[in-house]
């Protein structure tokens, strides 16, 4: 029996472990083998289904955030517009270094995520600035979008937990399915002592040098027994 490596996708599982079963599903003397296997694929399948819906919900959650981060993104901008008018171009200015330490495009490198930390930074030095000051007016918007951000960035963080549990009761699953395959291989082959090809031919081969690597081919199994 050959084992599926660690990248053969869900997919190749899946459609392995159904050609599996369909084929001792088939034979009358291999059909009774399929049953500690039969309740694994389905786990694995449900894992799998698990994993698409919470990358939908991550997709989902991410048009919101995304949608605020560039509405910051431009509102810095305009922060640094005027704090470059208010230092005279001088990007060397106490005042321009303490707003924007590694310059505009330090900032714009950032992931949504890492950028969002940074308008409680902006504000903070803003207010230290005096009440008339040209700079203070950026307060107030950058204040609401990080109040507005709030939102969207927990269920964001939400749905990314979500997926990396999806994920790991997939892996789990996908682990659980590979031993149930192996230990059905065992007790065929402890069944029929001296019939290995026909054991063999139930059994998925995982990779084929005329196939995509990774996609199962399932052999018809033997018909007599």
């Amino acid at each position: 029996m050959q084992k599926p490596s660690k990248t053969t996708g869900p997919g190749s599982l899946i459609r392995g472990g159904r050609l599996f079963l369909s084929g001792l599903a088939s034979n009358p003397k291999a059909k009774k083998f399929g049953t500690q296997f039969r309740p694994l694929q389905l786990k694995l399948k449900t894992a799998q289904g698990r994993v698409i819906e919470a990358d939908d919900e991550v997709v989902d959650a991410q048009g919101p955030f995304n949608e605020i981060h560039f509405r910051a993104s431009e509102a810095v901008t305009d922060l640094q517009l005027d704090a470059t008018a208010a230092v005279r171009r001088d990007y060397r200015d106490p005042l321009y270094r303490a707003l924007f330490p590694d310059g505009l495009t330090g900032l714009k490198k950032m992931t949504g995520k890492a950028f969002r930390g940074e308008l409680p930074r902006l504000c903070g030095e803003i207010k230290k600035l005096g009440s008339d000051h040209s700079l203070r007016r950026h307060l107030g918007p950058l204040e609401e979008l990080d109040k507005e951000w709030k939102g969207p960035a927990k269920a964001l963080d939400e749905a990314e937990k979500g997926l990396a549990t999806a994920k790991r009761h997939y892996e789990t699953a996908r682990d659980e399915w590979v031993d149930g395959l192996v230990s059905t291989h065992g007790l065929m082959t402890a069944a029929f002592p001296r019939r290995q090809a026909f054991v063999e031919s139930f059994f998925p081969a995982w990779t084929q040098p005329s196939r995509k690597k990774g996609a199962p081919q399932g052999t018809t199994p033997a018909n007599g027994g």
